[in-house]
């Protein structure tokens, strides 16, 4: 393993280490409107894959499936209907279409008026398998919480919220992590912040932050929370201006529009030096407990996220959804690529794959292929995930779509109890099998 971090690690995010930065309002105030209800006994969604208990040694067995199915399915019952025609009413709203509601520029206000904004929201969202499911109640509070933002919003800053939408995105971003977020609300109002002080939620790969902000909505009058912080290398540097290719923060510099803090960092995780940064200046000044989430994280994206847990003693719960598999890399053979986090080894030959999407559309091999290989993947994170004696952990395979091609449906979580000790940057490079000493630096998917 290597030492751990300097004593001063400079932070690119940071004015007193890059100079000036434009001033934040980071004071959050109430905010008027209705609130959701605030967190409290939740459902956890489906019971873990059979097979998968607290033990952090052993992993998922898929001998006794030869489709490599951790979780398989039941047969659906034939008498049961799915999708938004058990919904009353919703089936004369129209599916939103991008060139009626405004072509490139969106779902616009004049579009929204001519529909009933909030019938719309819940057609869309109601169509997830998951809405027929213990996700019920928790789906239909996302989408009162979409309705409450609109109107926070449109009164204070209608350009920003027509970006947010984008064509409709958040809502199906929202109904694939309703099963991360069910976890987390659980978490935070079983963990003991008296004791061990405010919760930090650390959105690794987060995007605009969906997921962050719909938290911060339903922990709307929580004290347990003490910020999210939202790592994406594709954000600007704080204070500096928003270039054409970077994720525009904006929504997140307007604090008054939250409940809590929301903020962004730069940070390139496939980068050792990112690592640095985020221990040193997001992990190691937390107040108390950091939720690590990672969801539709890509290749070594994931091994990124799982040593970050692994490496970091305050890290008290992690909820983790791989997205597409490694791709393998040009001029290595792949039995000489091996990772190893807590313990176990994620060898390159079990689990990178050709293909990814590009603009909505696959790219690669027919899915049915990718999805045994997806499984390994998926249960040697599992496997590398470090709980110690007192944590557990666990593989949830819960349906996100009605296509039954869609394979990348499992979802990792752990937890362990929180310390306050100072963490490590480990070396997640081992000995490959000809002896060739590796190290896992990119994989050439965004972060």
């Amino acid at each position: 393993m290597c030492s751990t971090c300097p004593s001063h690690v400079p932070d690119p995010n940071h004015e007193s280490d890059r100079g000036p930065a434009l001033a934040r309002n980071v004071a959050p105030g109430p905010n008027p409107g209705t609130s959701p209800p605030t967190s409290g006994n939740f459902d956890l969604g489906p019971p873990p894959c059979p097979g998968l208990d607290s033990n952090p040694n052993p992993g998922p067995d898929f001998s006794s499936d030869p489709a490599g199915d951790p979780c398989p399915s039941p047969d659906p019952d034939p008498k049961l209907e799915v999708g938004p025609s058990l919904v009353p009413g919703l089936q004369s709203l129209p599916k939103l279409d991008p060139e009626s509601a405004g072509g490139e520029e969106g779902v616009t206000e004049e579009w929204l008026r001519a529909h009933d904004f909030e019938e719309w929201v819940q057609k869309e969202m109601y169509a997830s398998p998951l809405y027929f499911s213990e996700y019920r109640p928790l789906i239909e509070r996302a989408a009162a919480v979409v309705c409450t933002l609109r109107e926070r919003f449109i009164i204070q800053e209608r350009s920003l919220w027509l970006r947010l939408m984008k064509n409709g995105r958040m809502l199906k971003e929202l109904n694939e992590i309703i099963p991360v977020v069910a976890r987390v609300l659980a978490h935070v109002d079983s963990t003991d912040t008296a004791k061990d002080g405010p919760i930090t939620v650390l959105d690794l790969c987060s995007g605009v932050g969906y997921m962050s902000v719909l938290l911060a909505e339903l922990l709307r009058d929580s004290p347990k929370i003490a910020r999210f912080v939202l790592v994406d290398h594709q954000f600007p540097l704080l204070g500096r201006p928003t270039e054409p290719h970077h994720i525009n923060p904006d929504h997140l510099l307007k604090q008054d529009l939250f409940p809590h803090e929301l903020t962004y960092r730069k940070y390139d995780l496939k980068k050792s030096n990112g690592h640095r940064c985020l221990q040193a200046h997001v992990i190691e000044r937390a107040p108390g407990p950091v939720i690590v989430l990672g969801v539709h994280l890509c290749g070594l994206l994931s091994i990124r996220a799982v040593q970050t847990f692994n490496d970091n003693p305050r890290c008290s719960f992690m909820a983790l959804k791989p997205c597409c598999l490694p791709p393998p890399w040009p001029g290595r053979r792949p039995d000489e690529r091996v990772w190893t986090l807590g313990g176990h080894r994620i060898v390159a030959r079990d689990v990178c794959a050709r293909g990814s999407y590009n603009k909505n559309q696959w790219s690669g091999p027919p899915k049915a292929y990718l999805r045994p290989t997806f499984q390994r993947w998926a249960a040697d994170l599992f496997r590398c995930l470090d709980v110690e004696p007192a944590g557990t952990k666990d593989m949830a395979d819960v349906k996100l779509l009605h296509d039954n091609a869609h394979y990348q449906t499992l979802f990792v979580f752990a937890q362990r109890p929180y310390c306050a000790a100072a963490g490590i940057i480990s070396d997640i490079g081992g000995e490959a099998d000809r002896g060739l000493a590796v190290r896992a630096e990119g994989s050439g998917e965004a972060g």
